[in-house]
């Protein structure tokens, strides 16, 4: 069995942290995973569902991190699952075992999860997960009032971003992206923009080829950039299509390319970089005939020493997970004190403390 825990005592805020235990029939499934194929890679999916938005966030993070800062993006009732995943073969619809990734539950597809994990109709999770063991679920109730009202230049900054921005901490990095390096950016684009384009202008009028000016006066709003010059144009030409030798830019490539040939300059360096190609290939057609057998031979006790190596490595990694999922035993973990996690060094992380910081100072913007 799984069970997750979030803070109780206080009133829930937009960002929260939830963390998880593992009874002792769950952690021995889990020891036979990693028995089995220690490229398994258990993980914890986190799915937190708003019954009233139908909106839906998914969190996938290693199983012996033990805790992790959820964000609410709706108000109302939000129900949060967990369950535990991992990396392994499913049989498919015509009975072929293929290979399931567990980071599948993150794809989406026109901004919606691929995979199904909640039911839209009635909120119930469905029952053929592929690869999971264990459901625990909570109900957290979150106020609008909690949740951040937004900036004055909102429009402005979101104006260069396809998508709204997540939380507090997104939208400052937005911001300082768009005042000390998009618009500056914007800025020089648009001039060094408007002097390629007329250059460009001058340079098709040479070989009389029309231009449509669009792009030049209205830079922003041009779909194709520069490419356009020659869109929405049913004429091209100045003159005729067939006299097209006799054009100003024509003529001038093939004087330069006359120019060329006449050089003896030109003629010798083509002759030397020639002997130099045949040169430097035999010598390494040499070289490679003559390393042949000694390479085979050391390639050989290198597969040899790595394959060794990396079975003691995969040994020792099994074994320090092991430990740290004996640290998530439920009679361990307090169901109160999300604290708990840092009391221990083998799951006191870096990312861990960042996270928790970061959910004092960035709150997610309501949808």
């Amino acid at each position: 069995m799984v069970k997750i825990f979030t803070r109780t005592q206080e009133q829930p805020q937009p960002v929260m942290p939830v963390w998880w235990c593992l009874d002792n029939e769950a952690r021995k499934f889990i020891a036979s995973l990693l028995e089995n194929n220690i490229h398994c890679n258990p993980r914890m999916l986190i799915v937190v569902y708003n019954h009233e938005s139908q909106h839906e966030d998914r969190y996938l993070v290693p199983l012996e991190q033990a805790e992790v800062y959820v964000q609410f993006r709706s108000a109302g009732r939000n129900q949060v699952f967990a369950s535990v995943v991992w990396d392994g073969e499913v049989v498919g619809e015509y009975h072929q075992k293929t290979t399931f990734h567990a980071s599948k539950y993150l794809n989406k597809t026109s901004g919606r999860y691929s995979t199904t994990f909640i039911d839209s109709v009635d909120g119930r999770v469905v029952d053929d997960r592929k690869c999971s063991y264990g459901l625990s679920e909570i109900s957290v109730r979150v106020d609008p009032e909690l949740f951040p009202k937004k900036p004055w230049d909102w429009n402005l900054v979101n104006w260069f971003f396809g998508k709204k921005p997540i939380d507090q901490c997104h939208f400052r990095r937005r911001r300082l992206l768009v005042y000390f390096v998009a618009l500056p950016v914007t800025a020089i684009w648009s001039v060094i923009h408007e002097i390629c384009g007329w250059i460009m202008v001058v340079g098709l009028a040479l070989f009389g080829l029309k231009t449509n000016l669009y792009t030049l006066w209205h830079p922003v709003k041009s779909r194709f950039g520069l490419s356009s010059l020659l869109r929405e144009s049913s004429e091209w030409y100045f003159t005729k299509s067939w006299n097209v030798l006799f054009r100003p830019g024509f003529l001038l490539i093939i004087l330069a390319f006359a120019f060329l040939l006449g050089s003896g300059d030109f003629n010798s360096a083509l002759i030397i970089s020639l002997i130099m190609l045949v040169g430097v290939t035999a010598i390494i057609l040499l070289v490679r005939r003559l390393m042949a057998k000694e390479a085979e031979k050391w390639l050989e006790d290198y597969r040899k020493r790595k394959f060794e190596r990396r079975r003691k490595e995969r040994e020792i990694f099994r074994q320090a997970l092991l430990r740290k999922h004996e640290l998530l035993a439920c009679n361990e973990v307090s169901r109160t004190d999300p604290d708990w996690v840092l009391k221990h060094k083998e799951l006191r992380t870096f990312s861990l403390r960042f996270d928790r910081v970061k959910s004092q100072v960035c709150r997610p913007y309501s949808l």
